[in-house]
């Protein structure tokens, strides 16, 4: 795998590992607005690595 597509994948994954904490925080509005926020720029990341290659 080329160094770009490491990139994609690695933010793929902490994508689905924010997305997985807003699940879980559904009580307090901050946190959960935070892990979505980050997945969200985690999502933008990996499509910028993978347009790269």
């Amino acid at each position: 795998m080329t160094t770009a597509q490491l990139h994609a994948q690695e933010y793929k994954e902490t994508q689905r590992k924010y997305m997985a904490m807003a699940k879980v925080n559904r009580r307090c509005d901050v946190t959960r607005k935070m892990a979505v926020d980050m997945a969200l720029l985690n999502r933008r990341y990996s499509r910028e690595w993978a347009a790269i290659n």
